[in-house]
């Protein structure tokens, strides 16, 4: 009977053993009786050790921040062999599926996303022995700059507005507007 070898590689699960030093699947388990595997008595027959590449582990964000309305920067890390992909999952808050993003072996991404809106967002990192997943993180975009329309003649074009402060002029983050009755946040899209 075959038994579990006393050998440990790092970073790889024993499988079992093989008669193909090449082989990715057992021939023979632990455990497993064998006979007959050389016709010439007190021959020797050589088995290999199986190995597989341990699943990925301990997936997480070592970064992840809302860079300005429209981006969030994430990079990530995990305990694993040949990563052979990543893959970003993300969603609206309120939503109540995710969208999904191919990173390929890349531990970053500049992700676009809405302003003021509030995110939830998971990685997972996969190789040759399965795969793992990191937490969720929520992660919310600040408001774009205030946003006014200026007539140029013809058309109507997109513009920011600014405030003088004194000494500099600064883009105004907010704009309100009274409507005869209350002041209310210019939506102007």
């Amino acid at each position: 009977s075959l038994t579990l070898n006393g050998f440990t590689r790092s970073g790889y699960d024993f499988l079992g053993w093989s008669t193909d030093p090449n082989a990715t699947t057992p021939t023979y388990t632990n455990g497993q009786s064998v006979k007959n595997l050389t016709t010439v008595n007190n021959g020797t027959v050589t088995l290999y050790a199986v190995w597989r590449v341990t699943a990925p582990s301990n997936v997480r964000f070592t970064s992840a921040a809302a860079t300005g309305p429209f981006n969030i920067n994430l990079v990530w890390t995990c305990t694993g062999l040949n990563i052979t992909n990543y893959t970003i999952y993300y969603k609206k808050a309120e939503a109540s599926t995710y969208s999904s993003m191919n990173c390929g072996t890349s531990t970053s991404l500049s992700l676009a996303v809405d302003e003021e809106t509030t995110y939830d967002i998971y990685v997972t990192a996969t190789n040759a022995g399965g795969s793992a997943q990191s937490g969720v993180i929520q992660i919310t975009t600040p408001a774009d700059q205030a946003k006014v329309r200026i007539y140029t003649g013809n058309t109507w074009i997109q513009g920011k507005t600014w405030i003088y402060t004194g000494s500099t002029w600064v883009k105004a983050k907010k704009v309100y507007i009274y409507d005869g009755n209350q002041w209310k946040i210019n939506s102007n899209n």
